[in-house]
C-alpha cells in the first residue's frame, strides 16, 4: 500500500514540474503565423501541377499533383512531396534547403492496326533531389519560388543537377 502512495505523488511531482516548466516560458514571444498557397510547380524532383505550400516558422511542406489523360492511349500521374527548411530570411526573399520527392506513373496503350490488338505500358518511376530554394517576393501575396540543385531520376538511375520553379498565391 506505501508503494503505491509513494508513486502517486512521483508521478504527480512529475507532471506538477513539467506543468511549471510548460506554463513558466516566456509567452512574450511573437505569435508563429503559418501560411498558406496556392499555385502551380514545375520540377523533375518535385512534380509538376497544382500546387499547395504551407509554411510553418522555420518548417514547410508543398504538395504537387498533375494528372492527365487521353481517352485511348495514355495516362500520367504526376504527385509530389516537398520538405523545406528555413535557412535565411532577407528583405524581399527567404532561403530554403528543399528536399523533393517526385513519384510519376504513366500508362500508355499501344494498338497494332493490322491485327487490332492493344497491350499496355505502365511504368512508375521515383525522383528525389536536394538543393537551395530561393522565395522571391516574400511580403507580398504572388510569390515566386526557383529551386536548383542535386538530383536522382529514374530511381537513382540517373544522377544529376536538377531545377525546380514555382508560383503561388498567398491564401492568407
Amino acid at each position: 500500500m506505501r508503494n503505491k502512495i509513494n508513486m502517486k505523488y512521483y508521478v504527480f511531482a512529475f507532471f506538477f514540474l513539467l506543468g511549471s516548466c510548460v506554463c513558466g516560458q516566456d509567452t512574450a514571444k511573437t505569435k508563429i503565423e503559418i501560411k498558406h498557397f496556392i499555385g502551380a510547380g514545375a520540377g523533375f524532383t518535385t512534380g509538376y501541377g497544382l500546387s499547395y505550400r504551407l509554411i510553418y516558422d522555420k518548417y514547410g511542406a508543398q504538395l504537387n499533383f498533375g494528372p492527365m489523360s487521353s481517352q485511348n492511349s495514355f495516362t500520367t500521374i504526376s504527385s509530389g512531396l516537398t520538405l523545406l527548411y528555413k535557412l535565411a530570411e532577407l528583405d524581399e526573399s527567404n532561403i530554403y534547403v528543399y528536399w523533393g520527392n517526385h513519384l510519376f506513373y504513366r500508362n500508355e496503350v499501344h494498338f497494332y492496326l493490322s491485327n487490332g490488338l492493344k497491350y499496355n505500358e505502365k511504368s512508375t518511376k521515383w525522383n528525389t533531389g536536394l538543393g537551395i530554394d530561393l522565395e522571391l517576393n516574400k511580403e507580398k501575396r504572388l510569390v515566386f519560388n526557383i529551386m536548383f540543385g542535386f538530383g536522382a531520376y529514374d530511381s537513382f538511375i540517373t544522377k544529376t543537377l536538377t531545377g525546380e520553379l514555382g508560383l503561388h498565391y498567398r491564401i492568407n
